[in-house]
């Protein structure tokens, strides 16, 4: 069941960045919700379809392919990243709070900003991970 709900969230969340990006370059984007379903379909389908046809060739071959390319991106997203971004202090950083968000005060923020995080462990398998951790909490 992990794998199925876990397969359903990727192609979700892959629609959800398309839509971010393009809300980004044109900000009079409304999401609606047809254009959601049909890049879910196409998320779909571009997978299904890439296994299909890939299954005849060097499977490992190709994942290894994509794994250099995730790595190289990453590089080409961090190091400029590094290069031109603001420097500050560790007192900054560790002590010093700006909350320009929407929330009431900064505490509201913080607690919204750790959704993203808790979202990782929220999957359905992660329940059993929870019930054993209390019935003993050594594991």
């Amino acid at each position: 069941m992990a794998w199925q709900a876990g397969n359903a969230v990727g192609v979700f969340l892959t629609r959800t960045l398309i839509q971010v990006i393009i809300l980004e370059n044109n900000p009079d984007y409304l999401f609606p919700a047809w254009h959601g379903s049909l890049l879910v379909m196409a998320n779909i389908i571009f997978s299904v379809g890439g296994n299909i046809l890939l299954s005849r060739h060097n499977i490992p071959g190709v994942q290894t392919l994509f794994f250099v390319l995730h790595i190289l991106a990453f590089f080409c997203v961090i190091v400029p990243i590094c290069i031109n971004a603001p420097k500050a202090s560790a007192k900054e950083v560790f002590t010093e709070f700006d909350n320009t968000g929407v929330w009431s005060n900064t505490g509201v923020a913080f607690l919204a900003g750790q959704l993203s995080a808790i979202y990782m462990m929220s999957g359905t398998d992660s329940v059993y991970i929870l019930d054993a951790a209390l019935k003993d909490p050594t594991c």
